[in-house]
């Protein structure tokens, strides 16, 4: 009986994963804010869409306007686009203006109308703020996939009081899709191509896989080789560009030359200008992140993991809410164990269903390890994995590099 119980009860919880974003959910509270709230008014700076499926930004807002009317608090968004990073920085459009994240700061400060101002965006991250200037203002970055502020305390107990972040587990998100592609999609892919980024470096000529992309394609590889090992794997790179980070015509002349050289997947852990060139130069399946709306004109599906961000900033400002002082500094993780990821596109839903459970169930329950380093995810617990492998995705990271360089 109590097996019994402890299935309904994860089936319930897995149930969650799978309500559209567009559901409305209604807070604890029932409507009714605490008496401690000094959230009143809220600016969303929100980044360039070239970073950003549309689907993305909707369900964001989707969140605020829940937050508006569970507990009252008004919101104005302020739109970036036109994205520039030179090292260590980001410059931006606001208006046909260029400006930075310092000078939106400084000028939404100046207007002495909002207490929480919200950094929606990886990239936000760059400049850096001096929060002890801002003692009336309180920041929240969202969707920062583990990273940190630029110059932000690393010891805990120099964090500011004014600062929250929110950051969602790549590995996670990656280890979900790699699942599923290896399971759900018949006949299971030979072939497959997984695609990341390039970050900023001093090192102009050694550049390094961003965080972001490194995460996401570690827990794609993991969860496919969990399933399987008669695969072979090729990881390539969109090169960096100081002034464009996001670069559509890269994108898909590089997926058309997978497309060329037969392969039968492609994981697209890039931001949503880069994807959109995957998508438009592969024609054959595409597993991608973070977009759950429908690309028309494809003769293969397209498929994704996506990011309930109408329930993370529900439970966030819940969070804040319930605090003392109507605002938490601190870091809000979510992963697996808090239901926030729900597949989208994939046509089987029950054996989808099937695949979610096992996976909360081998992450969340049994507490297996997903690597975070490309270099080891052969190594997650379950794998019979051959040494010639790790070689084999070097020289393939070394083959592509070189071919791209030509």
């Amino acid at each position: 009986m109590k097996v019994q119980l402890r299935k309904i009860s994860l089936v319930m919880i897995l149930l969650f994963c799978f309500v559209s974003t567009n559901s409305h959910i209604i807070s604890s509270k029932g409507g009714t804010a605490s008496g401690n709230q000094t959230i009143e008014k809220i600016a969303i700076i929100l980044d360039s869409s070239e970073f950003y499926d549309s689907y993305f930004i909707d369900d964001v807002l989707n969140g605020f306007d829940l937050v508006n009317q569970t507990y009252n608090i008004d919101y104005d968004v302020f739109q970036l686009n036109n994205y520039s990073s030179p090292p260590n920085k980001a410059t931006y459009y606001y208006n046909n203006s260029l400006t930075n994240l310092t000078q939106m700061v400084n000028m939404l400060n100046a207007t002495e109308q909002y207490n929480l101002i919200v950094l929606m965006g990886y990239e936000l991250r760059r400049n850096p703020l001096n929060y002890s200037e801002y003692p009336t203002t309180n920041f929240l970055y969202y969707d920062l996939s583990g990273e940190k502020p630029n110059k932000f305390p690393k010891k805990t107990e120099d964090f500011p009081e004014n600062v929250a972040l929110v950051s969602f587990n790549e590995s996670h998100v990656g280890f979900i899709a790699g699942t599923l592609a290896a399971t759900a999609i018949s006949p299971v892919p030979q072939k497959i191509a997984m695609i990341g980024t390039y970050r900023d470096s001093t090192e102009i000529d050694n550049p390094k896989p961003d965080p972001r992309s490194r995460q996401l394609i570690t827990g794609f590889q993991s969860g496919f080789l969990r399933k399987t090992t008669d695969v072979e794997f090729l990881i390539s790179y969109i090169d960096y560009f100081w002034e464009n980070w996001t670069n559509y015509d890269t994108a898909i002349e590089l997926a058309e030359e997978l497309d060329s050289d037969g392969y039968e997947l492609a994981f697209a852990a890039l931001q949503n200008s880069n994807t959109l060139g995957i998508l438009d130069g592969f024609s054959q399946s595409v597993v991608t992140v973070d977009s759950d709306r429908t690309f028309y004109g494809r003769a293969e599906p397209l498929l994704s993991v996506v990011k309930n961000n109408t329930k993370t900033i529900l439970s966030v400002f819940e969070e804040f809410n319930q605090s003392q002082n109507g605002f938490l500094a601190k870091v809000f993780p979510f992963g697996l164990a808090n239901n926030t990821f729900y597949p989208s596109g994939w046509e089987d839903s029950a054996l989808v269903e099937e695949i979610m459970s096992e996976i909360y169930t081998d992450v969340v329950i049994n507490e297996i390890t997903i690597p975070t380093n490309i270099k080891h995810a052969e190594n997650t617990p379950g794998f019979e994995i051959a040494a010639i492998l790790g070689l084999v995705l070097y020289l393939s990271v070394r083959y592509t590099r070189k071919k791209k360089k030509r």
